[in-house]
């Protein structure tokens, strides 16, 4: 029994889930700031333009577009992401590394699995899904302030 429980803290530890968001290195909790660049990496061959444009324009209202939206546009932190093959289940996820403008790694989480069908589409509320996932991590996180913009 004690062993098993030393085995599902280890578990926990090197990768935790916030409901589907795979947290893969946790926040720096002294890290934070009020505004982000987002920066797609890697453009995937596996991945259509169209399903990469729907990613970007996601990610850009999620961070910025909305009026929920916590952070501006700015360089206090780098949001690098990317489409990564799921490991587990088939399909695809959204890695994002959050980073200091150094380039220092301060955290880094992997989205719910996006299901890919035959053909190599997605559904489109996946992706804005995962564009959510990522910036609720990054508000929670990485936000400076308590207070919204109005």
């Amino acid at each position: 029994m004690r062993k098993l429980a030393l085995v599902l803290a280890a578990a926990a530890m090197s990768a935790c889930t916030t409901d589907n968001l795979v947290v893969a290195m946790p926040a720096n909790s002294e890290f934070r700031v009020r505004s982000a660049n987002l920066d797609y990496q890697d453009p995937a061959d596996y991945v259509s333009p169209e399903i990469v444009r729907l990613l970007q324009e996601s990610m850009q209202e999620r961070f910025f577009d909305r009026r929920s939206s916590a952070f501006v546009r700015g360089s206090d932190m780098n949001v690098r992401y990317r489409f990564v093959v799921a490991e587990a289940g088939g399909g695809l996820a959204v890695e994002a590394e959050f980073q200091t403008p150094g380039g220092e790694v301060q955290g880094r989480v992997r989205s719910s699995l996006i299901p890919t069908d035959a053909s190599g589409g997605v559904e489109n509320p996946r992706i804005r899904a995962a564009a959510d996932e990522i910036a609720d991590y990054a508000e929670a996180h990485f936000f400076l302030a308590a207070r919204r913009r109005q």
